[in-house]
């Protein structure tokens, strides 16, 4: 997973300058897009995957709430929770993955809002993990064996 990484943002610091910041600090190689108004550029080159990135992130983001909110519950209410609230999402992701070896066919930052959630899943819920180890796993271990990330939890820093 060499892909580069792509900052773009409007003509203006914004938002987007302490990511920029960061990448310089950290020495990472980037390429920096810079749009104008109307900003046609963002309708070029990857379709709609950039509203799929959000979406999923949206999504994880969702899932780990539901999931903190149901480890607050007991019994019957606690399982509920689980069915009807986290487990038809958590089934949507498994068949949105399916055998990719990316959440989009190619390394996104939703890949990285996966990873999150796939450790957080497994180690809040690992009953429940057991269902989808076979397909969440594979797309963990390949994240965590990008050398940057395996150096991070290797190092000890990683919560």
């Amino acid at each position: 997973m060499s892909e580069k990484i792509i900052v773009g943002y409007w003509n203006t610091p914004g938002k987007a300058q302490p990511s920029r910041y960061l990448l310089e600090l950290s020495g990472i190689k980037y390429e920096e897009v810079r749009y104008s108004y109307p900003a046609v550029e963002w309708f070029k080159g990857q379709g709609n995957d950039k509203y799929i990135v959000d979406n999923l992130r949206n999504l994880f983001s969702d899932i780990g709430a539901r999931m903190y909110i149901q480890s607050q519950k007991e019994g019957k209410t606690k399982t509920q929770l689980y069915n009807e609230q986290i487990l038809p999402k958590i089934r949507y992701i498994n068949k949105f993955l399916g055998q990719k070896e990316c959440l989009l066919g190619y390394f996104t930052a939703a890949d990285l809002y996966f990873l999150c959630f796939a450790r957080s899943f497994k180690d809040t819920l690992s009953d429940y993990y057991n269902e989808f180890a076979l397909t969440f796993d594979l797309l963990t271990s390949r994240i965590e064996s990008i050398p940057q990330i395996a150096k991070y939890i290797s190092e000890g820093r990683h919560p």
